[in-house]
């Protein structure tokens, strides 16, 4: 969609004159192109909640002529910054400042160090990350870049006070290096982020977005009644359910049926059948250092994990690589890693590739143990009444609804238990929690949100944000999410 249309909307932009009685003074952080339309759009809603609100883009409009249709100069990149300084937002550039590096602290050095290789692992889609001279090349250009901002942002917010900072996740490039300095700076931080889910965010206070940090969360609702829900087990395993609102398609077949499985993948019937879920694997979430806990990285669990089932006899191990590997067209698939990295897998191995049209919900149905690194199907799978282990810290981690080992040892001290005692179920206790995770992450966690990701905006985004800009009020479906993301007295740690 063009740009211009979106010009066109903000010129109509109707604005409270009025400050409410709680207005509060907020900075949104935009440093790349692609979220440039989502925070430009936040920050002309929360002017209609009356609030003071300033834009601090940290790049120029260049970056904006070069990915949007429709938007070809630099002069139209100034006329888009006139309408909306005129539509009561102010505008900061983020200019070069005469600062020195000294003034980054020792520690905020290392964190930034350490956020320039998540970046390179994400921009290549790739966590092998290795140190050729390629790779360095780009290093040092995002460290620099990092470096470079976290000078000028650092000086901005030292000179400048504001009630509430709202930055994208806050997990990558400058928006992961801003929240540091915010923590730093001991300001109050609201992160949000997307799911696979077009219509909704979910929103984090003090917290990157990748640590999904829900246990203050959980604890306060995990002892409400379950409710009925929209989600259940059966309808988020169906082809129809990623047929319209999601971002990626996760499945275009239906779960087959299990005879058709066996005979497909060559399976025995009478072997214990074991299945590995894995993640994207360059997902900031797995980069994260929260969610390597136990193991170095995603890979270090999935190599040690198949080295420790190559030994074990009378098993089927199938390895199912997440959807959104080829989706997103990740470079080192799982496929791709093992057959780089491991020796060859004996029989009782069946890897499936990233291209698979086989529904991940209908292997569920034939496996008798899970293993998952932190991935949402973990859960999952235990709705389906299916014992799951887990090698990283998710979600659902700690929640009593999957059996998360303290160490390496209890990891696999508890894949030997379920291997020797074939006939072990879930715990009730684990299945209602499950029912409630699902009720409690799936419902109660996403905010509803107008504004998807620009690339995904139609003829019904456009209308929608039209009529949003151009009333006087706004719609009541959206009104909370937006107060959440303004309020700076939620002292919440985590998820709301």
């Amino acid at each position: 969609m063009s740009l211009n249309r979106y010009f066109k909307l903000l010129k109509k932009f109707n604005h409270n004159k009025r400050l409410s009685l709680k207005s509060k003074k907020l900075l949104i952080l935009s440093t790349d192109s692609n979220d440039f339309l989502i925070n430009c759009s936040i920050a002309h809603v929360l002017v209609k909640l009356g609030h003071k609100v300033t834009l601090f883009i940290q790049n120029s409009g260049q970056s904006l002529n070069k990915n949007f249709y429709g938007f070809s100069s630099q002069k139209n990149f100034s006329s888009l910054i006139k309408v909306i300084i005129k539509n009561k937002i102010n505008v900061e550039y983020g200019e070069e400042v005469v600062d020195k590096i000294s003034n980054i602290s020792i520690k905020l050095r290392k964190i930034i160090y350490r956020q320039t290789q998540e970046d390179v692992q994400r921009i290549l889609k790739n966590p092998v990350y290795e140190k050729n001279k390629k790779n360095k090349k780009l290093f040092e250009q995002i460290e620099k870049k990092n470096f470079n901002f976290a000078i000028k942002f650092k000086s901005f917010v030292k000179n400048n006070e504001f009630d509430n900072y709202i930055i994208d996740s806050g997990s990558w490039a400058e928006y992961g290096v801003a929240f540091s300095i915010l923590q730093e700076l001991g300001k109050t931080i609201t992160c949000y982020g997307y799911r696979n889910d077009k219509n909704s965010i979910m929103i984090s206070k003090n917290s990157p977005f990748n640590n999904l940090n829900i246990d203050e969360a959980w604890e306060e609702l995990k002892n409400n009644p379950i409710s009925k829900s929209n989600f259940t087990i059966e309808r988020i395993s169906k082809k129809k359910f990623y047929k319209k609102d999601v971002f990626l398609n996760f499945h275009r077949e239906d779960p087959l049926n299990k005879e058709i499985i066996y005979k497909r993948l060559f399976l025995k019937r009478n072997n214990y059948t074991i299945l590995i879920l894995t993640n994207l694997a360059f997902d900031t979430t797995v980069l994260t250092k929260k969610t390597n806990y136990l193991f170095k990285s995603h890979f270090d669990w999935l190599k040690r994990t198949i080295d420790f089932l190559i030994q074990k006899k009378n098993c089927n191990i199938i390895i199912r690589p997440h959807p959104a590997e080829k989706l997103t067209n990740c470079y080192m698939t799982c496929e791709k890693y093992i057959n780089n990295y491991l020796e060859k897998l004996g029989e009782s191995f069946t890897i499936l590739p990233s291209q698979t049209s086989i529904n991940t919900y209908g292997l569920i149905d034939i496996a008798d143990l899970g293993l998952v690194y932190s991935s949402d199907v973990g859960w999952e799978m235990v709705l389906k009444n299916k014992p799951v282990i887990s090698g990283g810290m998710g979600a659902a981690w700690g929640k009593n609804i999957q059996y998360d080992p303290k160490s390496l040892k209890d990891y696999f001290n508890k894949i030997n238990i379920f291997i020797k005692n074939k006939k072990v179920t879930v715990p009730n206790s684990k299945k209602i929690n499950a029912l409630k995770f699902m009720n409690f992450y799936m419902q109660e966690v996403p905010k509803t949100f107008p504004f998807p990701l620009f690339e995904y905006w139609n003829k019904h985004t456009f209308n929608e944000a039209g009529r949003i800009f151009q009333s006087s009020t706004i719609p009541k479906k959206y009104k909370k999410t937006f107060e959440d993301l303004s309020d700076p007295l939620l002292s919440r740690k985590g998820v709301i």
